[in-house]
């Protein structure tokens, strides 16, 4: 298992992940699944929002797989994040 630094200066693994991003401009949650890229096949590959297409950043490291979620994970989403 390899690792390197992710835009925030931190170490991050190589490993698949998934994890909630929101959006910068719609500010809906959506489901990211990010996997390493192939040594050698490296390309820029870009966060795209599935449900506005707003490019949220780029990676040369993974590729972005993004999921809309169900109006019942977004209602969720928010729910947990209410004060």
């Amino acid at each position: 298992m390899a690792i390197y630094y992710n835009a925030d200066g931190n170490l991050q693994y190589f490993e698949e992940w998934n994890q909630l991003v929101v959006c910068k401009k719609c500010g809906k949650p959506y489901k990211q699944y990010c996997e390493e890229q192939v040594a050698g096949f490296k390309d820029r590959d870009y966060d795209i929002c599935p449900y506005c297409s707003y490019e949220n950043g780029s990676s040369m490291e993974v590729e972005y797989t993004n999921y809309k979620l169900s109006n019942k994970e977004i209602a969720q989403y928010f729910a947990d994040r209410k004060d």
